[in-house]
């Protein structure tokens, strides 16, 4: 996971189990986070891919 900021918004990166990939997610959009026991797994930087363009997400 890593934290980004493009186009005036501020991400975060990560995997997003519902969709089983790489997602940017907005953080102005993100609904409160829950904590859990499934450990994190590594993910190569590249596989971030490019930010969203303006209206996506």
């Amino acid at each position: 996971m890593l934290l980004a900021r493009t186009q005036g918004h501020r991400y975060l990166v990560g995997h997003c189990h519902t969709h089983q990939a790489i997602r940017w997610l907005r953080l102005d959009r993100v609904s409160p986070a829950h904590l859990t026991t499934q450990p994190a797994t590594r993910i190569p930087i590249e596989a971030a891919g490019t930010p969203p363009t303006t209206g996506e997400l």
